[in-house]
């Protein structure tokens, strides 16, 4: 049941990681920047291979902003702005490494699965299962035949 779930999660995870790099792809489109927002005050961009979004107050000033300084930062593609506007941008390859970090996991232990089982080695803690073949003595998972595998995967 966990490994079907973390199954069902890597493939959504996937999916989410493809429509990001569409996404990131797009927003070198020379045409213009995507943008969305329900009025001017919000408005959420794609350009540049960034996620940028920016919210004007378009309300009354009390006059206490008069002496606000300008906060601005940019590192690794994030930034931030405070001047009349507030803007984050957050670069696309976030979000796609966050992406990817299920996946990769998953991965790496079906691989380190696959080498145990062909080298002899018990897939729960990867010891010496050659001299005894019907179970781990360290940790006493019991061995899989090969028809088994096949059957169980089939």
């Amino acid at each position: 049941m966990r490994h079907r779930l973390f199954n069902i999660l890597s493939a959504l995870s996937l999916l989410l990681f493809g429509g990001v790099v569409i996404l990131w792809v797009q927003s070198y489109d020379s045409i213009g920047s995507r943008g969305f927002g329900t009025n001017f005050a919000h408005e959420i961009m794609s350009v540049w291979g960034q996620v940028i979004y920016r919210y004007q107050s378009n309300g009354l000033h009390n006059g206490s902003d008069l002496f606000q300084i300008e906060t601005n930062w940019r590192y690794l593609g994030f930034g931030y702005s405070n001047g009349s506007f507030i803007r984050i941008s957050i670069p696309y390859w976030f979000p796609a490494l966050l992406a990817l970090a299920m996946p990769s996991f998953r991965l790496r232990e079906f691989v380190r699965t696959r080498r145990r089982r062909r080298a002899g080695l018990c897939r729960q803690c990867g010891y010496d299962l050659r001299a005894t073949p019907d179970r781990c003595p360290e940790c006493g998972t019991p061995v899989a035949t090969r028809a088994a595998d096949g059957a169980m995967l089939g």
